[in-house]
């Protein structure tokens, strides 16, 4: 029986989630940035989660977005909106950064399999054995 060329399955990632408690770039860029200096090898082009549940009122989006990504953060998603200013900001730019995350996931998976796992760890392209 010849096989789909497609297969869904469900999948669980775990993901760094920003929680953002105030509505200046330049004051998260420096928070965010004084987080990766702590630990570069973990966050450094990480992709990250912004929950905004906090913020309210005016805020640049186009502003806060290129401060964050200034810090080689990637943005993937966006909780907590609650309004509808904050929920047409992300729509807009939700297909262009998932596709950056999709690339920043290949990117990741291709340098641990290079550098970082053991090649008897790694997945086989085949389970059946030739005993």
């Amino acid at each position: 029986m010849p096989q789909s060329p497609i297969e869904f399955k469900g999948s669980s990632f775990t993901l760094s989630v920003v929680h953002l408690h105030h509505s200046q770039p330049d004051v998260i860029r420096q928070a965010l940035q004084e987080k990766i200096d702590q630990a570069p090898a973990f966050l450094q082009n990480a992709p990250v989660v912004l929950n905004i549940s906090a913020l309210s009122g005016d805020i640049n989006w186009k502003q806060m977005q290129q401060a964050i990504s200034a810090t080689g953060l990637r943005i993937v998603g966006v909780s907590g909106c609650k309004d509808d200013a904050q929920k047409k900001w992300w729509p807009a730019r939700a297909y262009r950064c998932s596709l950056k995350a999709k690339r920043t996931a290949k990117r990741l998976k291709r340098r641990l399999r290079k550098k970082l796992l053991h090649p008897l760890l790694l997945p086989r392209a085949s389970t059946k054995r030739a005993w």
